[in-house]
């Protein structure tokens, strides 16, 4: 497990145009920074910081497949997942490599997404507040997957 982020590392990655080489330098610094420092990061958004932790380098691999299967769930029990999405889940947090961890929160909130623009769509005048209600309701399943991520790493920290 790495305990330290550094610019090199996450340039490695090969993230998004969003984090051009300036930017990823001015985050980590020549130091590099803890997993829990860039949870707590406040110019990164929630999904950016979960593209960064969500990986075997910084979480064990059966964490990642059982946040996969925890938050399939927790769709599944809202009503945004079926079973068969449940049961793909269960399997990949039985089976999968982290892969399938660190894709699962980005699958679910694609899936919402589909759900939600084909509701906005149907819905004619409410598009623009259907629009609005579903950018809250993915920057708050953000959110909380990385606290979910921040309470595992807090606990991983003090052992």
């Amino acid at each position: 497990m790495i305990n330290r982020l550094t610019a090199d590392l996450v340039r490695s990655w090969q993230p998004c145009p969003r984090y051009p080489r300036a930017r990823i330098d001015a985050i980590y610094g020549v130091d590099g920074l803890t997993p829990l420092q860039v949870c707590d990061l406040s110019d990164v958004s929630a999904e950016d910081k979960l593209w960064t932790l969500l990986r075997e380098e910084v979480l064990p691999a059966a964490t990642l497949r059982l946040l996969a299967y925890t938050w399939a769930e927790g769709r599944y029990a809202q009503g945004f997942a079926t079973a068969e999405e449940l049961t793909a889940a269960r399997d990949a947090a039985r089976d999968a490599a982290w892969a399938a961890a660190r894709t699962a929160a980005a699958d679910a909130a694609r899936a919402a997404g589909r759900n939600a623009a084909w509701r906005a769509a149907r819905g004619g005048a409410r598009e623009t507040a259907a629009t609005t209600a579903w950018q809250a309701a993915e920057a708050a399943a953000w959110e909380a997957q990385l606290a979910d991520v921040r309470e595992i790493l807090a606990e991983a920290e003090h052992d």
